[in-house]
């Protein structure tokens, strides 16, 4: 397991919402900072949370967490067609445990 960010806000993005909260692409930075650091530091961490529809489907603004931008980057996904799962990306999309493409 590589400790690398793998989520960052583009330069100059906000980092805020107009209601002064914490962008979605801010809170994905701040998610993987804190997977980093506990894996660093030898703590258990906590894996992001999906749904199918947010990792897999509409233009590739409203996917959260692209496979292809988070290769060997792991996920909890809460919906999967058979339960709760931890899914891996390939780099191309997301897999489960079994190697199969979430759905």
């Amino acid at each position: 397991m590589t400790n690398k960010i793998a989520s960052r806000p583009d330069h100059g993005e906000p980092l805020v919402d107009e209601e002064g909260k914490a962008s979605s692409n801010f809170n994905l930075f701040l998610d993987d900072l804190f997977r980093v650091a506990n894996a660093v530091f030898g703590q258990s961490f906590i894996l992001n949370e999906y749904t199918v529809l947010q990792l897999q489907t509409g233009t590739t603004e409203q996917i959260l967490a692209p496979a292809a931008d988070n290769e060997n980057g792991i996920v909890s996904v809460t919906d999967e067609s058979g339960g709760r799962t931890i899914a891996k990306s390939d780099g191309t999309n997301w897999r489960g445990a079994d190697g199969v493409i979430i759905s």
